[in-house]
């Protein structure tokens, strides 16, 4: 029963990685997209600068989504300790300090 508990975390676990390095994949063709625009649109001169000004906050948004994505995958793929489902009882006591 144990066994079954804990591989379906780890199924429940991969599962959110591919969601995740799916999310990434997407976000990094995105950004590569909104840079071909941006570079299109400064070709065109002055005629583009409100699309390369549109593309490039869209670009710089999407980086911090990405950021986010990298960091949350992190979280997913570190190992997790046996002991952090594990409840524990926190006793604070007031002390004295000179």
């Amino acid at each position: 029963m144990k066994e079954m508990t804990s591989l379906g975390k780890e199924l429940a676990s991969l599962g959110r990685l591919k969601e995740l390095t799916d999310k990434r994949t997407e976000k990094t063709k995105a950004i590569a997209d909104l840079r071909a625009v941006e570079k299109e649109a400064a070709d065109a001169g002055a005629d583009g600068e409100e699309m390369r000004l549109l593309a490039m906050e869209e670009r710089e948004q999407s980086e911090k989504e990405l950021l986010e994505i990298e960091d949350e995958i992190v979280l997913v793929v570190t190992p997790k300790d046996e002991v952090d489902e594990r409840n524990v009882i926190l006793e604070v006591r007031a002390g004295t300090g000179k």
